[in-house]
């Protein structure tokens, strides 16, 4: 038997871990509540904490901002509550009635499905019970009353259809190379030929590349020049290329796939992405129940404008700007800091309601656009505390930056940066705290490790000179490790100047480049009047209109 399933959403996760203490005979219809309102919920719909609790246990707690869930994940979750608390009251097969529990493999041959398929529908909402049976095992099993309505509902199981036949098959086979010599792809040969044959589609496209399979295996040529398949590695691949401004159509043909293919592979690979961010606890905040509560800062002015984009590429100027005094005024740091984690909360639950294998290409476009703004406010609370990071540094060395090579100061300072921006993910929004107190911690923390890590010589008499061209990496891409795959190429910024004034307006909106919270691609369609389709054309031709004036550029300078 599988361990138990994991959650999504804190709040049912933490409802779980209460309800393990209640009565066994309370925990039954808590049990039988959940069951029924996972057959209720709408994945489209946000539903508040209170209305859950309430639900599953007839008790409302009072919540003055309750947290808002998504349909679609609280459903799922449910599911888990329920084999969770079944867990917990120890439920046995002989706590119910004779016929009352319909087994697996049972249900999946009523409806007609595979056992595949029925554990994928559990895993979308249908509920099961975790039940011990006569050997002391834990089993899944479902409840009779609960599933009838899907058992009447279910289509009845289609006849099997006789096998091939060796002249049919070998009829088969002489269209298909026919179809095959004409340009058709193996798909639409399997189609015409179900179609003639009376087969089904699938069988016949089964057949077909059974075919293929035997030939390679053979060393002769296969019937259909299939692509190879688009692992997540491939698909990676492919967005990298096309964040470089290649065109789809040119990155389609050399991926051997349709334009839909590539629009599909792509969305994939960004959700990939995501998911990745996700699993790796990048987007866990360490007090879930505080940040859902700020929903209302993310409406503040502070939150929109006035936000840090970039930083110094010069280590001079970076030098230079840190050493300027500069305060942010509490109210706006603590509003900023609010919605930060507002944000991490909303991406955090996006992610997990994320469908993995057909993802929505709004939805992924939702959440990406909020951790651009999470970077951009993280970045702007930062941007104040440069003077106290370079600080800590100095004080925790015992020694001026300027008595340390160049490429080691640059290196240090960008290292104390990403551990500062872990400790704003780290700090609670609902206390009354500065922004400074905790970064200089984390900083004196890191500093400490550094000098530990890399011993210095004893100080010099004379500073480094420090070349007015010396590099530095912008330190606001360290502040989420999301920003080198979701921010605009630093190298558009010289072309933007050239570009038309549609295109540079829009890629100024969308990216947050002029100190505002960035916009999604469908409030930017409602602005200029287009459809998805038409807008997301338009902005992979700006950006490969941008990159053709870097690379312009470039070949001209040298």
């Amino acid at each position: 038997m599988p361990p138990l399933p994991g959650f999504k959403v804190e709040a049912v996760a933490r409802l779980a871990r209460e309800l393990r203490f209640v009565p066994r005979e309370r925990l039954l219809d808590d049990i039988r509540r959940a069951e029924d309102l996972a057959l209720e919920i709408d994945p489209d719909t946000l539903y508040p904490h209170d209305w859950l609790v309430f639900r599953v246990t007839g008790y409302r707690p009072t919540l003055d901002n309750p947290p808002l869930i998504v349909g679609k994940a609280l459903r799922r979750d449910l599911v888990a509550l329920v084999e969770h608390l079944c867990h917990a009251a120890r439920l046995h097969e002989d706590d119910h009635a004779p016929g009352e529990l319909v087994t697996p493999d049972n249900l999946a041959a009523r409806m007609g499905i595979g056992r595949k398929t029925l554990d994928r529908r559990r895993r979308e909402g249908l509920p099961s019970r975790r039940v011990i049976g006569a050997d002391s095992r834990p089993r899944v099993a479902f409840r009779a009353t609960l599933v009838e309505p899907l058992l009447r509902d279910a289509p009845p199981v289609p006849a099997r259809s006789p096998r091939f036949r060796t002249t049919e098959r070998q009829q088969m086979l002489r269209r298909a190379d026919r179809y095959a010599r004409l340009g058709l792809s193996l798909n639409a040969a399997a189609l015409r030929i179900a179609r003639r044959y009376d087969r089904s589609h699938e069988g016949v496209r089964q057949l077909l590349r059974r075919e293929d399979t035997r030939r390679l295996r053979a060393s002769q040529s296969p019937l259909f020049q299939q692509p190879a398949p688009l692992t997540s590695r491939r698909r990676a691949a492919m967005l990298r290329v096309e964040r470089m401004g290649c065109a789809p159509t040119a990155l389609a043909s050399a991926a051997g796939i349709t334009r839909p293919a590539l629009r599909r592979a792509l969305i994939t690979a960004r959700a990939e992405c995501l998911i990745s961010l996700h699993d790796r606890g990048h987007l866990r905040t360490a007090h879930p129940s505080h940040a859902a509560e700020f929903g209302s800062s993310l409406d503040a002015h502070a939150a929109h404008t006035g936000l840090t984009f970039a930083g110094p590429t010069r280590l001079v100027s970076l030098l230079d700007e840190a050493a300027r005094p500069s305060v942010s005024p509490p109210r706006i740091e603590s509003t900023r800091l609010r919605a930060m984690h507002t944000l991490r909360h909303r991406v955090d639950s996006a992610i997990a309601a994320l469908d993995r294998h057909h993802p929505s290409a709004a939805a992924v476009d939702r959440i990406e656009t909020d951790l651009r703004w999470i970077s951009r406010l993280k970045a702007s609370l930062l941007a104040p505390e440069l003077r106290v990071i370079l600080g800590a540094i100095e004080s925790r060395l015992a020694r001026p930056l300027t008595t340390i090579p160049p490429d080691r100061v640059a290196a240090l300072v960008l290292l104390c940066v990403r551990h500062a921006a872990d400790a704003l993910d780290a700090m609670d929004p609902a206390r009354a705290g500065r922004v400074a107190a905790a970064v200089s911690l984390t900083v004196d923390r890191a500093a400490a490790q550094w000098a530990r890590a890399h011993p210095l010589e004893a100080p010099r008499k004379a500073a480094y000179l420090i070349s007015p061209d010396a590099p530095v990496a912008d330190w606001t891409r360290r502040v989420a490790p999301w920003r080198g795959t979701l921010e605009l190429d630093p190298r558009l910024f010289s072309a933007l100047p050239a570009l038309d004034e549609t295109a540079r307006h829009y890629l100024t909106r969308r990216y947050a480049l002029d100190g505002s919270s960035p916009a999604t691609r469908a409030s930017l369609a409602r602005t200029m009047g287009l459809n998805a389709i038409r807008v997301a054309l338009f902005e992979q031709e700006a950006l490969a209109a941008a990159w053709r004036l870097v690379r312009n550029y470039a070949a001209g300078r040298s």
